[in-house]
């Protein structure tokens, strides 16, 4: 089942991280603003990646073709649906879909 959602995301060069290489809370101001999406929610959204590896995510997102910001894996994407909010890296990014790029979490 697709749920509606809005995102914002982070590059991974721009996450601030401590001394032991964690990743600390930083300033809102690091985060760009995404789109509207469909979010598609489940342990069963797995694939392949082009080294052969498998990749098991807890979400799919459906960005529109027309959107024109660059996602990379590694970078963080903050969710935010009706009821919550999640902040999760990105495992996978397939944008030569013609209808939607799509994005593993």
């Amino acid at each position: 089942m697709k749920y509606n959602a809005t995102f914002r995301y982070r590059l991974a060069s721009q996450s601030a991280t401590d001394d032991n290489g964690m990743p600390v809370a930083s300033s809102l101001s690091d985060w760009y603003d995404g789109t509207h999406i469909y979010a598609e929610k489940g342990r069963d959204s797995m694939r392949t990646g082009s080294d052969g590896a498998m990749y098991d995510c807890d979400y799919k997102l459906f960005l529109p073709n027309s959107y024109v910001g660059v996602l990379h894996a590694g970078d963080e994407i903050e969710l935010s649906f009706a009821s919550h909010m999640v902040t999760k890296p990105i495992a996978s990014v397939d944008d030569t879909g013609r209808k939607y790029v799509v994005v593993w979490l």
